[in-house]
């Protein structure tokens, strides 16, 4: 099973071991600190022991860390987690993909959208975690040519372009150009028009398709850990 078709309890769990990697190895996080950071039940931490992905011990104990401890208590407050090989793997792949989906939804414009050459740049997502956040239902892709850049506050997102027909007459918002007959247009929701030349200048990047964050990529992006608001 991907790692990215888990519930969101379930990805804040294996983030919070793959960012304390040391204490997740070696001493362990006690079970109820998890749960209540991580908005999560036993039955998560049960089933992601059943995956492979953490094993426990009790405190106080020289007993080896093992799934089945979990399985058979995970509510039990002197449980300590230990986060597995397999875990730490997939607490890395589960963190690119909460980056591009926590950005699109702090920075999209417009219900959480961005070009995929915006998200890639600023926030450093690969496209092949683009590609399975989009097979599983996190996000979706708008063909075409989109451009964006952040002003006043607030980021714009431009596109598709269009010619310039007789009645565009808008100069520019930058260069104060006014447009030719076939020229292209970039202009936002408002109807803010730019040149070509400006708009590109100003994105920084050249057109690419547009990522939206979708409603269920929106439940992943919540109720961030500590270690996130430091």
């Amino acid at each position: 099973m991907s790692p990215l078709k888990l519930s969101p309890p379930r990805w804040r769990i294996l983030r919070l071991l793959g960012t304390n990697h040391a204490s997740a190895t070696r001493a362990g996080l006690r079970a109820t600190y998890i749960r209540d950071l991580c908005a999560a039940t036993p039955a998560d931490l049960a089933a992601l022991a059943d995956l492979g992905y953490l094993t426990g011990r009790l405190h106080g104990t020289s007993d080896a860390p093992g799934a089945e401890i979990v399985l058979a208590i995970a509510a039990d407050r002197n449980l300590r987690i230990h986060s597995t090989p397999a875990g730490k793997s997939t607490a890395a792949i589960l963190e690119a993909a909460y980056r591009a989906l926590n950005h699109l939804h702090v920075y999209g414009a417009y219900g959480g959208a961005l070009p995929v050459a915006v998200l890639h740049h600023d926030a450093g997502v690969g496209l092949d975690t683009l590609t399975q956040l989009q097979r599983h239902g996190h996000v979706n892709t708008t063909p075409g040519g989109f451009l964006s850049w952040r002003s006043g506050g607030h980021t714009h997102l431009y596109g598709p372009p269009f010619n310039a027909g007789p009645y565009d007459s808008d100069p520019c918002a930058t260069c104060g150009t006014p447009p030719t007959i076939g020229a292209r247009i970039w202009a936002d929701g408002y109807r803010d028009a730019y040149c070509d030349r400006c708009a590109r200048h100003h994105a920084g990047s050249s057109p690419t398709s547009l990522v939206t964050l979708t409603r269920l990529g929106t439940g992943y992006v919540g109720r961030p850990t500590p270690q996130e608001l430091s």
